[in-house]
C-alpha cells in the first residue's frame, strides 16, 4: 500500500505567514487499508520528533492528515519503474485539450 498524507513543519511561536507543507507518500506492507494506516502510526510519532533549528527555535514534522491510502498491483519495485500512487480527476475539456487524430 501506499499512504499519501499531509505532514504540517511546526515551528516554535509562529502564529503567522507561511507554513511549509510535506505532501508525503510513504510504501507499507499491510493486508488492508486500515491495516497500512496503522502500522505507520508509530513511524509518524517518531517523525514528529522534536528537534532545535539553526535559529535556535523547536520545531517538528507534524502528521496532519492521511489523505489516502492506495493499494499496490505490484509486490516488488521494478528498476524501470513501478506505480506507487494514481488519482484520477475531471476537468473542464476546451479547444486546447481535444484529441484530433
Amino acid at each position: 500500500y501506499c499512504v499519501r498524507a499531509l505532514v504540517v513543519i511546526q515551528v516554535e511561536g509562529q502564529k503567522r505567514g507561511m507554513q511549509t507543507v510535506e505532501d508525503r507518500f510513504v510504501l507499507v506492507r499491510a493486508v488492508s487499508f486500515d491495516d497500512a494506516e496503522k502500522r505507520l502510526t508509530a513511524s509518524w510519532r517518531e517523525y514528529a520528533h522534536i528537534y532545535l533549528s539553526g535559529d535556535g527555535l523547536l520545531v517538528r514534522w507534524k502528521l496532519e492528515k492521511v489523505v489516502d491510502v492506495y493499494y499496490l498491483l505490484d509486490h516488488e519495485i521494478d528498476p524501470a519503474g513501478t506505480e506507487v500512487y494514481s488519482k484520477l480527476s475531471s476537468r473542464r475539456l476546451n479547444s486546447n485539450r481535444l484529441w484530433r487524430p
